[in-house]
């Protein structure tokens, strides 16, 4: 009884992956003008009905299918959208010497400490400990 909910579970936990698997081979199907997609047709169909690999389930069986189709899916339109975000990211300086507020970029803040000759930076590098002073940037 409790190994067959374990067995239920572990399909169950695969529906994602068989989903997935179901929505490439559907997209490969659609691509019957391409030769090597008409060629591995009969996997294709077989690998739709995915009684192949969950009835008859072997590892040997896997990189078969695996080797046969993976060429296959560089075929596969990629319809997801990218978006390129180049924001600056700036640090709020407070201890100007005229009370004004600085914006400095990381890289700004970065170059600072460095020729300031930081000795937390220099800690750091060498992997010893900071006290809690350095960590806060009270040096």
């Amino acid at each position: 009884m409790a190994a067959e909910q374990d067995i239920r579970k572990i399909r169950h936990g695969f529906g994602n992956v068989g989903k997935k698997i179901d929505t490439m081979l559907a997209e490969l199907e659609k691509l019957k003008t391409i030769p090597t997609v008409v060629q591995k047709e009969a996997r294709i169909q077989q690998m739709r009905d995915a009684d192949l690999l969950f009835d008859h389930f072997s590892l040997d069986l896997c990189e078969q299918v695996r080797l046969e189709l993976r060429d296959l899916m560089q075929y596969i339109p990629d319809d997801r959208s990218y978006y390129m975000i180049d924001a600056k990211d700036f640090v709020v300086d407070v201890t100007s010497a005229d009370g004004q507020v600085a914006k400095k970029t990381y890289a700004e803040k970065a170059q600072d400490y460095i020729l300031a000759g930081c000795l937390a930076l220099s800690k750091i590098r060498n992997l010893d400990t900071l006290t809690q002073q350095e960590k806060h940037g009270n040096q």
